[in-house]
C-alpha cells in the first residue's frame, strides 16, 4: 500500500465566504430572473418554506 505525497488543494475560505456573499449584493428585485443562482434558489427555497409553513398551520386550525 502506498502512500501519496499528493497535497491537498488550498481553499481560502474567506474569499469563498466573500464571493457568496457578493452574489447577494446588487440585485435588482424587479428582475430575479437575472440573479445568480444561490440568490434565485434561496429565494424559491425561502418561498416554498414559507407556504408549507402557511399551508401546514391552516390545515392544524381547520383539522379540529
Amino acid at each position: 500500500m502506498a502512500i501519496s505525497n499528493r497535497s491537498l488543494p488550498k481553499v481560502d475560505v474567506a474569499t469563498a465566504l466573500r464571493n457568496f456573499g457578493d452574489q447577494f449584493r446588487g440585485l435588482n428585485p424587479n428582475d430575479p430572473s437575472m440573479w445568480p443562482a444561490v440568490p434565485r434558489y434561496a429565494l424559491c427555497l425561502a418561498v416554498t418554506a414559507l407556504v408549507l409553513a402557511g399551508l401546514w398551520f391552516v390545515w392544524l386550525t381547520n383539522s379540529n
